[in-house]
């Protein structure tokens, strides 16, 4: 006996398909194929982030994160089959996926911004560059620091068991902006280390790693 077939029209592309009695009583009848749902789950991601962003005139012309933000450092978290860094996300909806290794930085220097042309990609290496080059590194005189480390910040303190790009390499981390994992369709994040897992992969004390994502140690380094 041949198979009751259904008209169905997909809901992305308009094509007129048709599906069998029982695939229509699944309720699996929106779209004409694969493709077609996928597409559909990133224009739906893609307006839902979207609608999260602030684009009020700033002084910088930043585009502010107005939804969830990661536990420390004021970077936008986002939802799609899986946690984004929601600048990293804004990158990839104007250029595409971003590169494994490499980090998403903001020439505005304002963590919550989205606006893709506030951001470039680079290296830990480059993302300290700038970091110096904007006169945001630690400085300390030499005399002084022979004469008092302990009053010597970051890695000039001699110390000092961590350099400063190991240390932004442990917030980058921490913040979701780690190798990425593809997910569902969309450009997902590998799960976020805990403070334990850092620990250990640095050789430190859990507290150095709790002092480093909360901003108590290291305050020159983002």
């Amino acid at each position: 006996m041949p198979q009751t077939m259904i008209d169905c029209t997909c809901e992305q592309c308009g094509k007129h398909f048709q599906v069998t009695l029982g695939t229509f009583n699944r309720g699996t009848t929106r779209f004409c194929s694969n493709p077609c749902r996928h597409q559909s789950m990133r224009d739906q991601a893609e307006a839902r982030f979207w609608s999260q962003v602030d684009k009020s005139p700033h002084p910088k012309g930043c585009w502010i994160w107005t939804g969830a933000k990661a536990r420390f450092g004021g970077y936008g978290r986002f939802f799609a089959s899986g946690w984004h860094g929601a600048h990293r996300f804004a990158w990839e909806l104007k250029h595409g996926p971003i590169p494994d290794k490499l980090l998403a930085c903001h020439t505005c220097d304002n963590p919550p911004c989205c606006n893709p042309d506030h951001i470039f990609l680079g290296t830990h290496l480059d993302n300290f560059a700038d970091m110096r080059a904007k006169g945001r590194s630690a400085k300390g005189d030499k005399n002084h620091t022979r004469q008092h480390p302990e009053t010597v910040r970051g890695e000039r303190n001699p110390n000092a068991k961590l350099t400063a790009i190991q240390v932004a390499e442990i917030r980058a981390a921490y913040q979701g902006d780690g190798r990425k994992t593809k997910v569902g369709g969309l450009h997902g994040r590998a799960s976020t280390p805990t403070l334990k897992q850092l620990a250990a992969q640095y050789g430190v004390a859990f507290s150095v790693i709790h002092g480093i994502v909360s901003g108590q140690i290291w305050k020159d380094i983002s």
